[in-house]
């Protein structure tokens, strides 16, 4: 077989094994574990260490993860693996196809996003925030992630090792090149630039425009937040804390839903692009500086 776009047969024999020890409480348990892999919780993780836990820090982890999520939709784009239920009379081995619940299985299957984030952001959280119940936690989090991508039957073994590889070194290497670096915005700017050139292949996938528009966005957002807004996360008090919180997620909610309803935001590749730029942009720079005006 082609290691890149096949697979081996034990790996199709192991995930027949999960398919046969599968039942309701497990579907729902990793379902549920996997959910912490996707894009929503990313972003959650991204606002609450920017936002309140430690400004800085949080611009270093939002790198780590927007590098490493916009680097997998490369992968995938150019490997283009099918997944395990994609093959012929293995359908049955994606668990909730008949769910309402989603696995979130859209893209290709080489290497496993959110294996990679959850290599990316969790081993980000241990190597800034450095909190013995939080190291546990991410610990814990970096193997059960891979590990329900496998049992939801929408991932080979080596998609989620390989994804998770990436990962946890995309956090260790940007952690190294960021100890060196103080200007965020010009770093996240650069970075963007390197990507510009995958947007105009004919196969580029909607993901990656996605994700690009994330990472661009970023470092627009933190780029304005270090010149223009300045915000501080320094001495916040448990009531200031909730107010960011309660203020912050509804304007991103309705900033990207708001703007997904816009006929072509959702088809056209470049609007994709500028939608979820301008939801970066929102939470990095124009949502700290509504913090700002209303001092919390």
């Amino acid at each position: 077989m082609n290691f890149l776009t096949g697979y081996f047969p034990f790996e199709m024999q192991f995930m027949q094994w999960l398919y046969e020890i599968g039942n309701q409480f497990l579907d729902i348990f990793f379902w549920t574990i996997s959910q912490v892999g996707g894009t929503i919780a990313i972003v959650v993780f991204m606002c609450i260490t920017y936002w309140i836990i430690d400004k800085t820090k949080g611009k270093k982890i939002t790198y780590a993860i927007t590098l490493s999520m916009t680097f997998n939709n490369l992968l995938k784009m150019f490997f283009s693996a099918k997944r395990p239920f994609e093959y012929e009379n293995y359908d049955h081995l994606r668990k909730l196809k008949d769910s309402k619940l989603s696995d979130s299985a859209s893209g290709t299957s080489f290497p496993s996003g959110h294996s990679q984030n959850a290599g990316s952001s969790f081993l980000s959280l241990i190597l800034y925030l450095k909190k013995k119940w939080l190291t546990v936690l991410s610990i814990i989090l970096i193997i059960l992630v891979p590990l329900s991508r496998l049992y939801l039957g929408v991932h080979f073994p080596r998609d989620v090792v390989v994804g998770l590889t990436i990962g946890l070194l995309t956090a260790f290497l940007s952690f190294k090149l960021l100890q060196k670096v103080n200007n965020m915005g010009f770093i996240f700017l650069i970075t963007a630039i390197i990507f510009i050139p995958f947007l105009f292949l004919k196969s580029t996938s909607h993901d990656y425009f996605r994700s690009f528009g994330l990472l661009l966005g970023a470092g627009a957002g933190i780029l304005f937040e270090e010149k223009v807004v300045n915000f501080s996360t320094d001495n916040l008090s448990t009531k200031n804390k909730l107010l960011r919180l309660l203020i912050g997620f509804p304007i991103i909610g309705i900033v990207y839903v708001g703007i997904g309803l816009i006929p072509g935001f959702k088809d056209i590749n470049l609007l994709v692009v500028v939608h979820h730029l301008l939801v970066s942009l929102t939470l990095f720079g124009i949502i700290p500086l509504i913090f700002k005006q209303l001092k919390i």
